[in-house]
C-alpha cells in the first residue's frame, strides 16, 4: 500500500486516558480498478491491520510489548513472525538501497542530454519522481462521509500531486495518545504530526500524477472502543512458518 496510511499522525496528550481505536478505510487505485479495504486496531503498544492480497486474507499485527511482528494467513492457518528490529533493519535496508540507486541514476544521467535523461527516467520507472516537500494550500470545504472536512491541494512545482479534506482532531475525539502503538512503530511521526496538527486529520487524500486522480483512501469510521486482547494474538491451532512458507499456496 502507498503512503497514504503512512499518515496516520498523532500528537501527544498525557493527561487525557487512553481509548481503543478501531479504524476501517478503503483504498482505491484508479488505474486498475481495484479496491482493497483496510480494519486497524490500536490499544497502547499493540496495532493490528486486516486486508486483502490479491485475494488472499491477511493480519498483522505488532506487539510492542513483546517486540515482535506476526504476519497471519487465516485460510492456512499459519503465521510468520519478526521482531521489531528486523523490521526495521528491512525498513532502513530499504532506504539505503533506493539511496543507492538514486546516486547510480545521477551518475549515469550527468553525460545524457535532457531528451535521453527523459527517455532514462521513464525506462526506470522515476519519470516524474520528485522529494521536493509538498506546499498545502487551502481550497475550500467539502464533506466526506459524516464529516464536514476542509481541503487542500498538496503543490509540488506549481503542480498538484495530492489532495486531502481534513478534520480537525477535536471533532473526531483523537488524539496522539490513541495511536501510540504507531507511533512506536516508526521514527518519522513527530515531524508529520506537527504539519497534522495545523491541517487536521486526512479523512479522505487523492493523490495525482500528470493532473489525472490515480488513488484514493477513504476513512469509512473512526471509533473508539474496547478491543478483546485476543484481536492481538495469534488463534490457537495456528503453525509458524517461514515468510516465504506464508506467502506460498
Amino acid at each position: 500500500m502507498k503512503k497514504i496510511f503512512l499518515m496516520l499522525i498523532f500528537m501527544g496528550i498525557t493527561s487525557i486516558v487512553f481509548a481503543d481505536l478501531t479504524m476501517t478505510h478503503v483504498y482505491e487505485d484508479h488505474e486498475s480498478g481495484e479496491k482493497q479495504r483496510f480494519v486497524t486496531y490500536l490499544s497502547k503498544d499493540k496495532v493490528r491491520s486486516e486486508n486483502k492480497v490479491e485475494g488472499i486474507g491477511f493480519a498483522s499485527i505488532g506487539r510492542m510489548d513483546k517486540d515482535v511482528m506476526w504476519i497471519i494467513r487465516p485460510d492456512k492457518k499459519v503465521y510468520a513472525e519478526m521482531s521489531m528490529a528486523e523490521m526495521r533493519r528491512m525498513e532502513e535496508q530499504a532506504m539505503e538501497y533506493e539511496a543507492s540507486a538514486r546516486s547510480m541514476m545521477e551518475e549515469q544521467l550527468k553525460n545524457m542530454s535532457e531528451e535521453e535523461k527523459a527517455q532514462y527516467r521513464e525506462f526506470m520507472g522515476l519519470d516524474g519522481e520528485d522529494d521536493t516537500p509538498l506546499k498545502y494550500v487551502k481550497k475550500g470545504q467539502d464533506k466526506v462521509g459524516k464529516w464536514n472536512c476542509t481541503i487542500y491541494h498538496g503543490m509540488r512545482n506549481g503542480e498538484k500531486v495530492e489532495e486531502i479534506c481534513t478534520v480537525p482532531l477535536a471533532t473526531l475525539g483523537v488524539t496522539k495518545k490513541d495511536f501510540e502503538a504507531l507511533d512506536k512503530m516508526s521514527k518519522d511521526e513527530e515531524k508529520d504530526w506537527k504539519e497534522m496538527e495545523k491541517r487536521g486529520f486526512p479523512v479522505r487524500s487523492i493523490e495525482f500524477e500528470d493532473g489525472e486522480a490515480i488513488a484514493t483512501n477513504l476513512i469509512l469510521s473512526i471509533e473508539k472502543k474496547s478491543i478483546p486482547a485476543s484481536v492481538f494474538e495469534i488463534p490457537a491451532g495456528y503453525n509458524k512458518v517461514s515468510m516465504m512458507g506464508l506467502y506460498g499456496e
